[in-house]
């Protein structure tokens, strides 16, 4: 364009002997559009060419208007003579490329910025369906923890109250009002998860277990597994509620996972305070009962997550006849990773 734009221009000059009149606006966008276009040899071979066509037409005109050609000018006039066309010519180049240079500058930004702005938009909404996704996995541990533990208890208290249920009545009835504890215990525990979704955040009626609520986890087990000792000390109410809380989702489902796994067996719990951290010791023999196969192997995994996310360590495993899980906290924990 910028060719083709100098040469008409050049032509039009010849033609109307009046090198003003040929040089339109259109020659004048078509130096800046250049600058815009081209850089470093390429533009400035293009440059060098396009003031000297100017210049050698606008040279021709002025002598054409004196009645003069160039041979007839002395050689000691020629500085005088092509001072002002190369002035007017280089400074008028000038300008339109450094209009040039700054309109492409800026479109450049803009581009630049405009690229920068949808990178961001991809890196926030991919951290954005990270975060979901995180919060989906928490939800679902903590439903689990919640919904496995409550009603685990209720099935096997139930069970059992149909079993001794013309046998022994006092006993199923004594069974069957565990199953309603449960069942209180559960709706309360899934009214408290779902109200960590809600806008207000959790209900007050419902606060997070801490672990001064160990010891009722404990009695509402004791139907189920008659032989389970609590080693509790009363040290806990300085501790940040991120570790009281997976605290006693550990116990929690450390003790589904006896239910479930080895019925009718002997555990305790232990729940120590030492000086920077909260160990956990959940240990039970091997269960009299038949041990149920339908479990979603999330226990173990969701309780060693819980644990690391708040730097602490988690190991579970058999122990002679029975299972142990021990877990070590940070007092100071936070979540991590």
């Amino acid at each position: 364009m910028y060719l083709l734009t100098l040469a008409g221009t050049v032509a039009l000059g010849l033609l109307l002997e009046d090198r003003g009149v040929a040089a339109t606006p259109l020659y004048w966008c078509a130096i800046v559009y250049l600058a815009g276009k081209a850089s470093g040899s390429r533009l400035a071979l293009l440059v060098m060419l396009g003031m000297t066509a100017d210049l050698l037409l606008t040279t021709k005109l002025k002598l054409v208007g004196e009645g003069m050609t160039l041979s007839q000018v002395p050689i000691g006039d020629l500085p005088i003579l092509l001072f002002a066309p190369v002035v007017n010519i280089a400074s008028s180049y000038a300008v339109m490329i450094t209009i040039g240079m700054v309109v492409s500058r800026h479109r450049s930004q803009t581009s630049a910025s405009s690229m920068a702005m949808e990178q961001m938009q991809l890196n926030h909404e991919a951290r954005l369906s990270d975060a979901i996704a995180e919060e989906r996995q928490n939800m679902a541990r903590e439903l689990h923890d919640v919904a496995a533990h409550h009603l685990t208890g209720m099935l096997i208290q139930a069970k059992s109250a149909d079993k001794l249920l013309l046998s022994n009545p006092d006993q199923a009835k004594a069974l069957l009002g565990g199953v309603i504890d449960h069942g209180d215990r559960a709706l309360n525990s899934l009214r408290q998860t779902v109200g960590i979704l809600r806008i207000g955040g959790t209900d007050p009626r419902y606060p997070q277990p801490m672990i001064a609520d160990i010891p009722q986890l404990v009695e509402g087990c004791r139907a189920s597994i008659p032989l389970l000792e609590l080693d509790l000390e009363d040290a806990f109410e300085e501790i940040d509620s991120a570790v009281q809380l997976s605290s006693y989702r550990v116990v929690q489902e450390a003790l589904s996972n006896v239910l479930r796994h080895a019925p009718q067996s002997s555990a305790k719990v232990s729940v120590r305070c030492e000086s920077d951290s909260i160990r956990l010791d959940i240990t039970n023999s091997a269960g009299m009962g038949a041990a149920a196969t339908d479990g979603q192997s999330l226990g173990i995994s969701g309780m060693r997550e819980r644990v690391t996310l708040l730097g602490g360590t988690l190991l579970a495993g058999p122990l002679g006849n029975g299972w142990t899980v021990k877990a070590v906290i940070p007092t100071a924990g936070r979540i991590v990773g």
